[in-house]
């Protein structure tokens, strides 16, 4: 602990610089506020160097959105409840709005990375930023289809700027989020076997093992 704290004091100067600047906003009530709040903190801590990884969990099922205009929490728009809206919405409109909100503050902590320079390009041209949903293709079912955003260079480790969809689930050619972690740890430099966490009995006639050829370089 005392190494740690150590550490910690050396990067005073940069923490001073880099620290987000206080207002009302981190006292606001509203989950679009406390959300933003948390990505200048997170920002701030990768820049100044406080910590190499950082998480955010951007709202939970109790959240609502009523300065978006959007009456019912977060839970109730996974049920697609009708009338969830002042503005008309369905649920599938709700969230929606919620998601632009959260690329929203991703491109700004991009935007704020890429302003950093580092090595020889800048310090999102190094980073990864990883944007996934908690809930998968089905409500309460299979959680066959996931989607991931990925922002970043990742030192130039990863094929990026583009759109990949893969085979339904147990159709030939399907990959696994546990394929999408083994690309992640291969790129960041790490010796990994050719799974990653507890096999899918239903899958064992198809192949699952190793990274995404399709994203490593």
């Amino acid at each position: 602990m005392q190494k740690i704290e150590r550490e910690k004091a050396k990067l005073t100067g940069k923490i001073k610089k880099h620290a987000p600047v206080l207002s009302d906003r981190y006292d606001s009530q509203f989950p679009s506020d406390r959300i933003g709040s948390h990505f200048e903190i997170g920002s701030a801590a990768l820049i100044a160097g406080m910590t190499n990884v950082l998480t955010l969990r951007v709202d939970t099922l109790g959240v609502t959105y009523k300065e978006l205009g959007i009456q019912k929490h977060v839970h109730a728009l996974g049920h697609n409840d009708p009338g969830i809206s002042s503005n008309g919405w369905d649920g599938l409109r709700c969230r929606m709005e919620i998601e632009k909100l959260h690329l929203k503050h991703i491109a700004d902590m991009a935007q704020k990375l890429d302003r950093v320079p580092e090595g020889n390009g800048t310090m999102l041209d190094n980073t990864l930023i990883v944007y996934m949903s908690c809930n998968g293709g089905d409500h309460h079912g299979g959680q066959a289809d996931w989607l991931f955003v990925l922002v970043g260079g990742m030192a130039n480790k990863l094929k990026m700027g583009r759109y990949i969809e893969y085979p339904k689930y147990r159709e030939e050619g399907h990959r696994t989020i546990a394929n999408l972690y083994l690309s992640l740890m291969q790129a960041a430099g790490m010796q990994t076997p050719e799974t990653f966490g507890q096999p899918d009995a239903n899958l064992k006639d198809i192949d699952v093992t190793g990274p995404l050829a399709e994203l490593m370089r």
